[in-house]
């Protein structure tokens, strides 16, 4: 009984042994089979992430090839017509592709034209692309993704408030030579239709361009010619954004009418000259009278709203920029007859005050942010100083440009109630004179504008610059624009000056004045492919 006892436990035990190898298979069976699941969806994953990563490559890629394309066409433009001449083959037929080993992706890009927009401001064209990425990883990873979306190309024409410095006529309105030199310092792109000279060792921060190929250098008082932008260890101007020479005119406008016309309410983009009775007819006067516009201050409207900007038909004998206790911007304004305008543009109401006298006209509405005179604009400026402090002109939210046919003529501080922190920015254009600091002007001029003057010999320029002491500093934020280099003061190697030095700096905030002039020149926008489907191959 014993031995047969002893056999049934060895085969329970070899059974009980069978069971648990069994099990224990099976369980180490179903961990490497998890394992194996696991490490395939880690891989897949991977791989989903490595295409998605290729689309990402793709729409980086579409952007820098679209714009330096365009960018090279647009370099070779005539200027007429479209800058994309044939669309349809902008792109490679085979499109474009990306592959990266490293990352085990890859991306093919292909292109469709849709259609464009030619307009005198902007061009526009589209596309449709469609990529597909494929990606891996490892041995058993493998995913695919196509991503579909459009693409727009554009370009905007430029603004002449692009520029720091810009002269169509590289002298100055009496013929002497202008030289830029070591004390010079241009944090702003700077630009001439004529050849520019340099002395010594002036700095420019940003792209400076010339029409000529050649320019001047001092060469210690021996000037020569050259095509380059040094002359040898002598004259070693510091370009950091680059000096380009050979580049194509940039033609100044040759009149006002667009924001003569915006003023008055009609359409910025018509260059011709407004008829009279167009005229007449925006201000409330009989259109069939030929009679002129008589001499005055006008806020178009039609009876119950604004419809366009403030209007003088005569010269201004004064313009007062300021700031009231409601931040509501004020324009003060004397025609040539002497009657004074009060324009107050109440933003939080969304209306417009006129006051006059004892007399308070309300109209709905904001005028546009425009001011044209059909003459000259004497005495412009802010408030008077309190101490050396200068009063805020323009409000935090005000965009406004002043235009004149004549002369503007400054003679107190003109500053924005912030300039980091806001939007605001003011232009002054004098279509047929100069703009001039008068000598009433305050010591150390404070200037937030653009300036332009681009009359037969328009310059930005002092009164008496060559007279009486020394005045300072004209403290420019924005950009200056002439026809000829105006001057400023005058300076002896005795040591002893008139007029004021500058110290121009360029508003980097990327704010234009409205209805300020632009440029035949067209600027290339970013390209910024819009993703519209997303979906797993």
């Amino acid at each position: 009984m014993l031995r047969k006892e002893d056999g049934v436990a060895l085969v329970v035990a070899v059974a009980l042994t069978m069971i648990l190898s069994a099990m224990a298979l099976g369980i180490v069976t179903i961990s490497l089979t998890e394992k194996g699941i696991n490490r395939n969806q880690k891989s897949g994953l991977q791989a989903l992430y490595n295409a998605d990563a290729a689309i990402e490559v793709a729409k980086q890629q579409m952007a820098t090839f679209s714009k330096a394309k365009m960018e090279s066409l647009r370099a070779e433009w005539p200027g007429v017509g479209p800058i994309i001449v044939a669309p349809e083959t902008f792109f490679p037929d085979s499109g474009l592709s990306y592959a990266c080993d490293d990352l085990g992706c890859e991306v093919v890009t292909l292109f469709t034209f849709v259609d464009s927009g030619l307009a005198t401001t902007s061009q526009t064209f589209n596309f449709h692309y469609s990529s597909t990425a494929f990606g891996d990883a490892y041995t058993t990873g493998d995913r695919s993704v196509i991503s579909e979306g459009s693409l727009r190309l554009s370009a905007s024409r430029g603004s002449f408030s692009d520029f720091l410095i810009f002269t169509d006529v590289h002298y100055t309105p009496s013929g002497h030579q202008i030289w830029f030199h070591t004390s010079g310092y241009f944090d702003g792109r700077v630009h001439s239709n004529g050849r520019m000279r340099f002395a010594y060792f002036p700095t420019f921060e940003d792209l400076v361009t010339q029409v000529p190929a050649n320019s001047s250098y001092y060469n210690n008082g021996y000037p020569i010619d050259i095509d380059a932008d040094r002359n040898g260890n002598v004259d070693v101007p510091n370009f950091y954004g680059g000096f380009d020479r050979g580049v194509s005119p940039i033609p100044l406008p040759s009149n006002s009418f667009c924001q003569e016309r915006a003023a008055l309410g009609y359409a910025a983009a018509d260059t011709n000259p407004v008829p009279l009775a167009q005229k007449r007819s925006a201000l409330g006067l009989d259109p069939g009278d030929p009679s002129p516009v008589p001499a005055g201050i006008y806020v178009p409207n039609d009876g119950s709203a604004v419809t366009g900007g403030i209007y003088v038909s005569g010269d201004l004998q004064e313009c007062r920029l300021s700031v009231d206790g409601d931040d509501n911007q004020n324009y003060t304004l004397t025609d040539e007859n002497g009657i004074t305008k009060r324009i107050v543009v109440d933003r939080a109401n969304m209306q417009t005050e006129i006051h006059q006298g004892g007399t308070t006209t309300v109209i709905s509405g904001l005028p546009r942010g425009i001011m044209y005179s059909t003459g000259s604009i004497e005495d412009l400026g802010g408030g008077e100083r309190v101490g050396d402090a200068a009063p805020v002109a323009v409000d935090s939210h005000t965009q406004f440009t002043i235009t004149a046919v004549g002369d503007i003529v400054i003679d107190r501080d003109i500053t924005y109630e912030s300039m980091d922190a806001s939007d605001c920015v003011l232009g002054l254009y004098s279509s047929g004179g100069d703009v001039r600091v008068s000598t009433e002007a305050p010591d150390e001029i404070m200037l937030d504008t653009f300036v332009m003057a681009t009359g037969d010999y328009g310059a930005f320029t002092v009164d008496e610059y060559d007279h009486g002491s020394y005045r300072g500093q004209v403290h420019l934020r924005g950009g200056a624009v002439q026809r000829y280099y105006g001057p400023f003061g005058t300076f002896s190697y005795s040591g002893s000056q008139t007029g004021y030095g500058r110290d121009f700096r360029y508003d980097r905030r990327g704010i234009s004045p409205p209805y300020y002039p632009t440029t035949t020149l067209f600027n290339v926008d970013q390209p910024d492919p819009h993703v519209q489907v997303w979906r797993e191959a």
